[in-house]
């Protein structure tokens, strides 16, 4: 899914779209600004 252990699909939303990380190896602010840079890439290509 990501290459991190720490980050499993998300726990009480719909599995395939959000993610829940949690501290671990490698898991840092850059990741997980990674991830939230990436989901708004996602919502701005949709815009109408």
């Amino acid at each position: 899914m990501n290459g991190y252990a720490s980050i499993t699909p998300g726990r009480y939303l719909d599995r395939g779209h959000w993610i829940s990380p949690g501290p671990g190896p490698g898991v840092s602010e850059g990741p997980v600004a990674d991830a939230v840079e990436d989901s708004c890439d996602l919502v701005v290509e949709r815009l109408p």
